[in-house]
């Protein structure tokens, strides 16, 4: 026997309003009834086919001395922390903040609601040797960055390690604090949605780690790598670790322009390494190593690469489970 939607799910049609990303009745006899909220990549058809299939050509270029790209504004880098270009689209950096002491460990938010995002917020710390503060993630999924050093990461109980280059996730009832048992500052970005404005705390830590998922590192393994034309990615934090709605990814973006494109999720990309420069609708700025770039939704944008050799980047997309998906 088929079975459909029942009625009063009629609802979820109002999803229509998110943009292109739209429901999807499905009728068979192998289905339950039921709804299911799962946010799935969406995009063309060809663009579809080919991430599916891996096929050549996936991501297209743009050249930045067109007649039309020298008329873009240049916006200057000042002695704030934050550029703004189109829309609620910025550039912040890590460099030019000023950071919150909190016991060993010094924090900024980096993106948040007050700064326009809907979806996701972020917080660059540096911490000191010695163990930090509990941080609650307060109902939030989260999702950890290291740029630099190397420590661990006690997640409700259970620690992990915390290597340079490498993403932990943690579950949105449980906490964590920070170990650094060596004499350098351990640098991370720490990501994670619905947003908040600042850090959650703790007197301390809960025991309640959810060992239903406790795979909860991710590191970086050239095998895992997915080819886009010259330029790669490796899916950091994802579904595997039980992280349904923020995903975590690492990539590395050649000595080129992107071609204007945008995304249907929100977006910070964090530039580990190199120099280049951000292009909106109207205005470009220039971006360098441990600068930030926020994209809301739909936000025409590209990234171009100025440094022989390409630079890395790490993206945290919320709410997806695909970054390569573009339209």
């Amino acid at each position: 026997m088929v079975q459909l939607w029942p009625l009063q799910h009629a609802a979820v049609l109002r999803r229509f309003a998110c943009g292109q990303r739209v429901p999807a009745i499905l009728v068979s006899p192998w289905f339950p009834a039921a709804v299911d909220s799962t946010v799935y990549s969406h995009s063309s058809i060809a663009g579809s086919l080919i991430d599916a299939f891996k096929l050549p050509g996936g991501y297209l270029t743009d050249d930045p001395d067109s007649a039309a790209n020298q008329k873009v504004a240049m916006v200057a880098v000042g002695a704030a922390p934050i550029v703004r270009l189109d829309g609620q689209c910025y550039v912040f950096s890590t460099s030019r903040a000023n950071l919150i002491p909190r016991g060993p460990m010094r924090y900024c938010p980096v993106v948040s609601p007050a700064l326009g995002a809907l979806f996701q917020s972020q917080f660059y710390a540096e911490f000191a040797p010695g163990a930090s503060p509990v941080i609650s993630a307060d109902g939030r999924h989260t999702v950890v960055f290291v740029t630099e050093g190397d420590g661990e990461i006690e997640i409700s109980g259970r620690r992990f390690a915390a290597a340079a280059r490498s993403g932990i996730y943690v579950r949105p009832s449980e906490a964590y604090r920070v170990h650094n048992g060596s004499s350098a500052a351990l640098k991370l970005l720490i990501s994670n949605g619905p947003g908040s404005e600042d850090l959650a705390w703790l007197d301390e830590m809960p025991t309640a780690f959810e060992a239903q998922y406790p795979h909860r590192e991710a590191t970086i393994d050239p095998s895992q790598r997915h080819k886009m034309a010259e330029r790669y990615y490796q899916m950091l934090i994802n579904r595997e670790h039980g992280s349904t709605v923020v995903t975590q990814f690492i990539g590395n973006i050649p000595l080129s322009k992107a071609e204007p494109h945008r995304h249907l999720y929100e977006e910070a990309l964090i530039f580990l390494n190199g120099a280049g420069v951000v292009w909106t609708e109207n205005v470009k700025t220039t971006v360098a190593a441990g600068d930030v770039l926020f994209l809301p939704r739909k936000q025409v944008h590209s990234v171009q690469c100025t440094t022989p050799g390409g630079f890395d980047i790490v993206g945290v997309i919320y709410p997806g489970d695909n970054p390569s998906i573009n339209y």
